[in-house]
């Protein structure tokens, strides 16, 4: 924990440098923007949210089908920490009702801490894959149970909009809709 400590001050005095030294800085959120003007009351910031291609999933797509997928950078700690939590305290409340319930964590570069999940026979840790939207499309539901790390959920939008979703801190269930319906509603703004 001291280590940690030390290591968080010296990163918040490396970004606050930074931070004043730029011409600008933009955040993708507002709580991004909140823990940045905490680091200086007096920077500017502007707010630029992230975007989703949508054009990548109005391409014909195969669907690999699992009950449950997360796709991620599986050497990034909240992502590890994610998997961790979900895969030995949620899953085995999943499966003791849905037994047959499948798990895919698809991401390249899986840490070794990982390794605890391979055996579990419902786990598939896929490693890198060429495109991860054929594993989207075949989830029953995409997670996104972060526990620690910056706020961008705005990453798992399009996962979202047509996927139910499960998410550590709010669960928001959404019926998988078929393709027309999610065009529609992404013209007319999407409702959670």
């Amino acid at each position: 924990a001291g280590y940690s400590f030390v290591q968080t001050m010296r990163l918040r005095r490396y970004e606050r440098a930074i931070c004043r030294a730029a011409d600008g800085v933009v955040a993708v959120s507002d709580a991004d923007r909140a823990a940045i003007r905490a680091l200086d009351s007096t920077l500017k910031i502007d707010v630029v949210p992230n975007g989703v291609a949508l054009e990548r999933y109005d391409a014909p797509i195969t669907p690999i089908p699992f009950d449950l997928v997360f796709t991620g950078k599986m050497d990034y700690r909240p992502n590890i920490d994610a998997m961790l939590w979900f895969g030995q305290e949620v899953l085995p409340r999943i499966l003791a009702h849905r037994p047959e319930s499948t798990f895919a964590i698809v991401g390249q570069r899986p840490h070794p801490r990982l390794d605890a999940l391979r055996d579990h026979p419902a786990i598939t840790i896929t490693g890198f894959v060429d495109a991860v939207e054929p594993y989207i499309d075949g989830a029953t539901v995409y997670i996104a149970p972060f526990r620690v790390g910056g706020g961008r959920s705005e990453e798992h939008t399009s996962e979202l909009q047509s996927h139910s979703f499960i998410s550590y801190a709010v669960f928001c269930l959404k019926k998988k809709k078929k393709k027309e319906d999610e065009r529609q509603e992404q013209n007319h703004g999407v409702h959670h």
